[in-house]
């Protein structure tokens, strides 16, 4: 069944399986090496590497631009203090 599975659905489910391996160790005695932010990437031989999900390493506050650069959002508007 896995096989027939499209990419988008194939790429929940892996996440699916990381989440639920992360449960798993907290509940029982075994150490929890598994679970946090997780980035999820499908590679295919048509399209390569591709970007599903993917974690970043820096608040938002510090690079708007580069937030406005990979998405389709409407500029973020900068509040400015007066004092």
């Amino acid at each position: 069944m896995v096989e027939f599975m499209p990419k988008p659905e194939l790429a929940k489910m892996a996440e699916a399986l990381i989440d639920l391996t992360s449960i798993k160790r907290k509940v029982s005695q075994q150490l929890e090496t598994v679970g946090g932010p997780v980035d999820v990437a499908v590679i295919s031989k048509n399209d390569g590497f591709v970007w599903v999900k993917r974690k970043h390493y820096f608040p938002k506050e510090l690079n708007s631009r580069y937030f406005l650069r990979n998405s389709d959002a409407a500029p973020v508007e900068e509040e400015h203090q007066d004092g």
